[in-house]
């Protein structure tokens, strides 16, 4: 069971590499499109078109990537009900807060999929940016397939911890 969580906490590693990435230069887009945005607007007395849809989209992704980066780092907001000083119970209660994360995430994938296969049937276009709805809601299932995979690599490292008796470290 270790060595499962160890491997797939190494896939985990390599695409939070490349989602942090991802999230910098979301950030300073999303800055970068409303700065000129705003500017226009006071100034020149007149906003650019695809600006409020293109700042829409990079602030769907920066929800996306953020709440993955929330899965992996374990710092999800949640509420503790019950605090256990024996480690046995922290872990097994740790490893049904999973379960329950993992079923509400298959829940949002099967929605996500659901949303693009009826936007695939009318492939409408953005208004104001060159991509479809199609494009733009796909997000949704990246996203959701990435928190779902995080949260599997969370269960293995609690499903290990349980196995092996001691609390899980801290990151």
């Amino acid at each position: 069971m270790d060595k499962i969580a160890k491997t797939l906490k190494n896939i985990s590693n390599k695409v939070y590499i490349v989602e942090k990435w991802v999230l910098m230069i979301a950030v300073i887009a999303v800055t970068a499109v409303n700065f000129v945005n705003v500017i226009m607007r006071y100034i020149f007395k007149s906003g650019l078109a695809y600006c409020e849809n293109l700042s829409l989209a990079l602030f769907m992704l920066l929800i996306l990537i953020g709440g993955n980066i929330a899965v992996k780092s374990d710092s999800e907001i949640r509420i503790d009900v019950c605090r256990f000083k024996d480690v046995r119970k922290k872990n097994a209660f740790k490893l049904i807060s999973d379960i329950c994360s993992i079923i509400a995430l298959v829940c949002l994938l099967l929605g996500s999929i659901a949303l693009v296969q009826h936007t695939a049937q009318y492939n409408q276009q953005v208004a104001t940016l060159p991509i479809t709805y199609l494009q733009l809601y796909s997000l949704l299932i990246i996203g959701s397939i990435l928190m779902l995979f995080d949260h599997v690599v969370v269960l293995f490292k609690h499903l290990a911890a349980i196995q092996t008796g001691v609390e899980e470290e801290a990151e």
